[in-house]
């Protein structure tokens, strides 16, 4: 049981919304309550305000602001060749639902280099540093605006 825990959590198996959402918070903020970011996923999505796409053991969750996907946050438990295939399969999608812009703040600049490392269909991406003090704080995130090439 243990062995296929660990190979769940390293996207070889197929993990549920739930347990992605549950070990990428535990990951990224650990002491955060996941069930309550789990919650308002939930809702958001019963809303029909937001939606979330999924490929593999990546989700990316945002709000439908058409042409822009707002709000955008991935959730992952893959590795970075599977979630660089997942970002490639989300931008085609967005693509093909006529998507001009994702906004959203993305807190780990590893992602950004994926994000980078995956763009095989022409994104322009643009990231804004967001620092805890003004201008002289340390980097605590990045906004990010990625440009869907037509």
């Amino acid at each position: 049981m243990a062995e296929k825990s660990k190979n769940l959590l390293h996207g070889s198996g197929t993990m549920t919304t739930q347990e992605i959402v549950k070990a990428n918070v535990e990951r990224m903020e650990p002491g955060a309550d996941w069930e309550a970011v789990y919650g308002h996923i939930y809702a958001a999505i019963k809303s029909d305000k937001f939606r979330m796409l999924r490929c593999g053991n990546t989700l990316l969750f945002f709000r439908v602001t058409p042409p822009e996907a707002s709000m955008a946050h991935i959730f992952t438990t893959d590795k970075q060749e599977d979630l660089m295939k997942a970002l490639r399969e989300f931008g085609q999608s967005l693509k093909i639902g006529k998507y001009t812009k994702i906004t959203g703040i993305v807190r780990n600049a590893s992602l950004l280099r994926i994000l980078r490392k995956a763009n095989s269909i022409n994104f322009q991406v643009k990231d804004t540093p967001i620092r805890s003090h003004g201008e002289t704080g340390d980097i605590v995130g990045y906004k990010l605006e990625i440009g869907v090439a037509r």
